[in-house]
């Protein structure tokens, strides 16, 4: 999308909070030398003076954090640059294959229509209840939020990067933090929860003392889509067509498994037999 620089490459530290921690992040940093180190609390005390850990931490150099908005923001807009046409406001409430052509019905506003294409790609999220096709997967939703909140004025000694521990804690330019996150199995609608709220600034709260004080600035909630049996994302044809595919179930590791996928997906659609068993539809 030529938006590398939203990227904030600054890395990601991940201190520990219990001590079961210590040997699993320890035996990840021996495992994966070339992309992680393991920081002795001491350590982690003279860099990182407000962060609190059992004992140590494990950075991750390389790691970062992004502004997820802006990124799909700029992929719509390459996508736009380089010809194709993106509408929003339409719902899509049915297809199916005609010839050698995929058909959607849709919803353009109030207005029914129907739009034709070689092949169709349903990415969708918690948009699948109600298609029945969709539905048939075994997908769930599971709602998430995030919380915007002041740094602590007790905690303002040294530099903060981006930490994941239990939750986690992303410092932004203008001074701020976005905590994260929840899992809500059960949910009436995507209305921020004032439980989850504190629970995600308690949980943060481990990592860096003093933010389970502060008075949220912003609360964000959404849903993650995956499927009942497995954390994997599913992508292929649907059941019974050719030109109906999708690509859905991404979790809360989509950030990772999409562009992965995304990178593999002309092949895929070449012949289906390459697509990995774990994440064949």
């Amino acid at each position: 999308a030529g938006a590398s620089d939203l990227f904030a490459q600054r890395g990601v530290l991940r201190p520990t909070t219990e001590e079961k921690q210590v040997a699993f992040f320890r035996d990840a940093v021996q495992e994966h030398p070339d992309v992680a180190e393991w920081m002795p609390e001491g350590e982690v005390r003279e860099r990182f003076p407000d962060v609190q850990t059992v004992d140590g931490a494990m950075l991750i150099p390389d790691g970062g954090a992004i502004d997820v908005p802006a990124m799909v923001h700029a992929l719509l807009d390459a996508a736009t640059d380089r010809g194709a046409t993106v509408e929003t406001g339409v719902r899509v409430t049915g297809w199916g294959e005609s010839g050698r052509k995929a058909v959607l019905e849709v919803d353009r506003e109030g207005s029914p229509g129907r739009s034709t294409a070689d092949l169709a790609l349903l990415c969708l999220g918690q948009g699948y209840p109600g298609l029945d096709p969709l539905e048939d997967l075994g997908l769930r939703g599971i709602k998430g939020q995030t919380v915007t909140v002041q740094r602590p004025a007790a905690s303002d000694r040294g530099d903060l990067i981006p930490m994941s521990g239990r939750g986690y804690v992303v410092p932004e330019p203008d001074g701020t933090l976005t905590c994260g996150s929840s899992y809500s199995n059960d949910f009436d609608d995507l209305s921020p929860e004032p439980e989850q709220t504190a629970y995600i600034l308690d949980k943060t709260s481990k990592m860096l003392p003093g933010i389970d004080a502060m008075e949220p600035l912003d609360v964000r909630a959404g849903v993650r889509v995956k499927t009942e049996s497995t954390n994997l994302p599913i992508v292929g044809p649907m059941p019974g067509r050719d030109r109906i595919w999708t690509l859905t179930a991404l979790g809360s590791k989509g950030l990772l498994t999409a562009p992965m996928l995304s990178l593999e997906l002309p092949g895929y659609l070449r012949d289906p037999a390459t697509i990995p068993e774990p994440v064949r539809l």
